[in-house]
C-alpha cells in the first residue's frame, strides 16, 4: 500500500496545486466577515477536505490526507499571524 501512495504522489501534488485558486478566492471572501488567521485554514481545510473526494478518491488513505490538511492549515493559521501581509 506504501508503494501506491508513493506512486500516486504527484496526483496529490497536482490536486493542491489546482486549489490554489479557490482557496484564495475563498479566503479573500471570508475575509470580508472572518479575522485573516480564521479565513484562510478555514478555506484551505474545507477546499482540501472537498477535492479528497473530488473528482476521484486519491489513493492516500483518508488518515494521512488529514494530516496533510491539519498541517497545511496549521501552517497557514501560524502564517496570517505572524505575517499577515503575506497572505
Amino acid at each position: 500500500m506504501v508503494a501506491e501512495e508513493h506512486a500516486r504522489g504527484d496526483e496529490v501534488a497536482v490536486r493542491v496545486a489546482v486549489l490554489t485558486v479557490p482557496i484564495v478566492l475563498t479566503a479573500r471572501l471570508l475575509d470580508i466577515w472572518l479575522p485573516k488567521s480564521l479565513a484562510w485554514p478555514l478555506s484551505m481545510m474545507a477546499w482540501m477536505l472537498a477535492m479528497y473526494w473530488l473528482p476521484r478518491r486519491t489513493n492516500l488513505s483518508l488518515r494521512r490526507w488529514l494530516i496533510v490538511v491539519s498541517a497545511s492549515a496549521l501552517l497557514a493559521f501560524l502564517v496570517a499571524i505572524f505575517q499577515p501581509d503575506l497572505l
